[in-house]
Formats: C-alpha cells, sequence, structure tokens
C-alpha cells in the first residue's frame, strides 16, 4: 500500500510512472509489431511470444536505465538483473498467452491482458529492486 500512497503523494515518482507509460507504449510497439511480424512468418505462437517480448524488454530497459528511473545503478547491473526478471517474465508470458487463448479467441485481446499484467507488475519491480540508489556501486 505504501508504494501507492508513494505514488499518489510524490512528484519524483509520477514523473517516473508517467515516463515508464511513454516507454512502455513505444516499448508495446515494438513488442507488437514483431509479434505480428513473427506470426506472419509462421512461427509458433510461443515463440513469437518470447522473441516479441524479449525485444520490446531491451527497447524498454535502455530507456528506463537512461531516462525514467531516477539511480546510481551502472547498466550492466540494471541490465543483467533486469534481463533475469525478464526472462521469468517472458518464460511466464508464453504459457499464460497460450492458457488465455484456450478462452479467448482474439489473440490480441489475449496479447494486450498478458502485457498490461506484466506491465504493472514490471513497474513494481524495477522501482523497487532494480533502479536504486546504493553506496557500493
Amino acid at each position: 500500500m505504501r508504494f501507492w500512497k508513494q505514488i499518489l503523494t510524490t512528484k519524483k515518482t509520477r514523473r517516473e510512472l508517467m515516463l515508464y507509460v511513454l516507454v512502455g507504449v513505444l516499448g508495446t510497439g515494438v513488442d507488437f509489431g514483431s509479434f505480428y511480424l513473427a506470426l506472419q512468418a509462421d512461427t509458433p505462437v510461443i515463440v513469437a511470444q518470447w522473441v516479441s517480448a524479449f525485444l520490446g524488454f531491451t527497447h524498454n530497459h535502455v530507456w528506463q536505465h537512461y531516462g525514467v528511473f531516477d539511480h546510481n545503478q551502472q547498466f550492466p547491473k540494471t541490465y543483467g538483473f533486469s534481463l533475469f526478471i525478464a526472462i521469468i517474465s517472458i518464460s511466464i508470458s508464453g504459457p499464460a498467452l497460450l492458457l488465455l487463448h484456450a478462452f479467448i479467441l482474439n489473440i490480441w485481446i489475449c496479447k494486450v491482458l498478458v502485457a498490461g499484467t506484466t506491465f504493472v507488475v514490471l513497474f513494481w519491480i524495477r522501482k523497487r529492486w532494480v533502479f536504486t540508489h546504493s553506496d557500493h556501486i
């Protein structure tokens, strides 16, 4: 609950959230665009999901590291930790997409639901554990 209160009361956190959303929208374009292209190339849905999510992740992480979050961490450290988190997230997103698709026939609605859930969870994780201030850089 403290996290959500911080969003409502702290200007810096609101700014980070707004920039995170903007970067996320652009990253969604990368993710969905590459997903579409992969499907057009007859790539299996789960592989298309994993590849497109990884491309979207890399796009977003670069922007988050250099422009969104206020932190003092080195890029290799944040990228490595974020990549670890993303691999878990991407690994879960493929089966989640297939599971949703068993109940919702439109693959794009499933994609939006999976991407939206991931978006919210990853903002919280990155804000709390990845992009932090540390005396031990």
